[in-house]
């Protein structure tokens, strides 16, 4: 979240918005939010139903054995299609925001 918040001009620069989503409660993720000061979305799926519906439920995944997502990172066309993704099993690891940049940027 930090990369993204700090590549974020340069998102919307390329024109693209960026969204997380979280299986914190909403009153944890706008704490979250407010004490990084993430400037994009950040939407709450406390009851887990989009990370169900994607396939990226990590059973019993948290440090209290909760479930947790698995980290994933899309980039959306305009036609609503995925047109990129990286998927991990550690939640420390994530891509480099510059390398979603380069995607969005050759979607022009």
């Amino acid at each position: 979240m930090r990369g993204l918040r700090s590549a974020y001009p340069e998102f919307k620069q390329a024109g693209a918005d960026v969204v997380a989503i979280s299986v914190d409660t909403p009153e944890k993720s706008r704490a979250f939010v407010e004490s990084l000061q993430i400037p994009f979305t950040v939407f709450s799926d406390s009851d887990r139903e989009l990370v169900r519906a994607l396939g990226i439920l990590h059973e019993r995944g948290g440090r209290d054995g909760s479930d947790i997502s698995t980290p994933v990172t899309y980039v959306i066309d305009r036609d609503g299609r995925v047109a990129w993704m990286h998927r991990s099993t550690d939640v420390r690891t994530r891509p480099d925001p510059a390398e979603v940049l380069a995607v969005v940027k050759a979607l022009k």
